[in-house]
């Protein structure tokens, strides 16, 4: 099964071009929380359309402006569709939009990235980076998972015991946190004890 997942802004022709080159059964729409007449027409067109195809059609509305949610929103849209075909279409919308389906496709691993041009509707494939489960290992994705605001080395530690990581001793964790630091994934703060948090980097490989 084939899904194509699409940022949506006003017109419909870069998703419907999107379709008619690589076929769908099921087509994903991230619109704005607050449509303009135009953009619902769009949507409208675009429906009608899938229609006709017999493909299923799904609509998430998005604050286009809220890169972080919308990274963690369309992560989870991808990895909802399984062992599917994933295209992500980043055609449409705002760049915040656009620019956070990119980032989400990085660490998500989807079949294609593409962009349509407006001016003759060919497709540009956006290359794939796919760093998300080669960037960390196993142990130091947890403990970035495990860090919210303000957590503590006995936080991490507790969280590590939950996923049956009992030999990770405390010096090994500090050398993870030490080397998630410098990968600019986390903060550490100055007083004592320290306190770890989450930057929008590390986020995004969350």
């Amino acid at each position: 099964m084939k899904t194509i997942i699409a940022t949506f802004g006003e017109a419909s022709g870069g998703i419907e071009a999107s379709i008619k080159q690589n076929g769908c059964e099921k087509l994903i729409l991230l619109i704005s929380k607050d449509l303009t007449e135009k953009a619902k027409k769009g949507v409208e067109k675009t429906e009608d359309m899938a229609k006709q195809m017999q493909i299923k059609v799904e609509k998430i509305a998005t604050d286009q402006y809220s890169i972080m949610e919308n990274i963690s929103k369309i992560k989870e849209l991808i990895a909802k569709e399984g062992s599917n075909e994933v295209i992500l279409n980043v055609t449409g919308g705002r760049k915040p939009l656009s620019l956070a389906a990119t980032l989400a496709a990085f660490v998500s691993n989807p079949k294609k990235i593409i962009y349509i041009q407006e001016e003759n509707d060919q497709p540009i494939e956006i290359p794939r980076f796919t760093i998300g489960g080669k960037l960390l290992s196993e142990e130091k994705h947890t403990i970035l998972k495990a860090i919210k605001n303000s957590t503590t080395v006995e936080d991490i530690k507790i969280a590590l015991k939950g996923k049956n990581n009992n030999s990770v001793e405390y010096h090994a964790i500090m050398k993870h946190l030490r080397e998630l630091a410098e990968m600019g994934l986390i903060e550490i703060s100055n007083g004592r004890p320290h306190r770890y948090t989450i930057t929008p980097s590390g986020e995004l490989l969350r």
